[in-house]
């Protein structure tokens, strides 16, 4: 499974038709292919009680690349066991999300909230070991 995959084309630049006054030209160093690809999964959906946090498991995927996180209500979200948090606030009537590419070990979500349940969507992707 690939979650990304990026081409860069190299184009060719000349001060005539013919590449005789060549400006720029492409080698095998200014193009790029890369391709991000994960072997497992795991999503799961989560509910945080009011003015609380709750650890969100990553199920089988040990060497995270990446998540997505969804939120309906004000949320602080600490990742790697970082005293250091994103705030995630969605608009009226909207949900707040994240999308991330980064080696990840835990997130914690912690409901800013004294009124609202804190609902929402996580996934992550990656390898079944580092």
């Amino acid at each position: 499974m690939a979650i990304w995959i990026k081409h860069v084309v190299a184009v060719r630049t000349s001060r005539d038709k013919d590449f005789k006054k060549a400006m720029w030209y492409p080698d095998v160093d200014l193009s790029e292919v890369v391709i991000d690809t994960f072997t497992k999964q795991a999503s799961t959906n989560f509910t945080v009680p009011l003015s609380s946090s709750e650890a969100l498991t990553n199920g089988d995927v040990a060497a995270v690349k990446g998540i997505y996180l969804e939120s309906n209500a004000a949320c602080k979200v600490y990742l790697n066991g970082s005293t250091n948090s994103l705030s995630m606030v969605p608009a009226a009537g909207k949900v707040a999300k994240l999308f991330l590419e980064a080696e990840v070990t835990t997130v914690e979500i912690e409901n800013e909230s004294t009124d609202t349940e804190l609902e929402g969507v996580y996934i992550c992707w990656g390898d079944p070991t580092p």
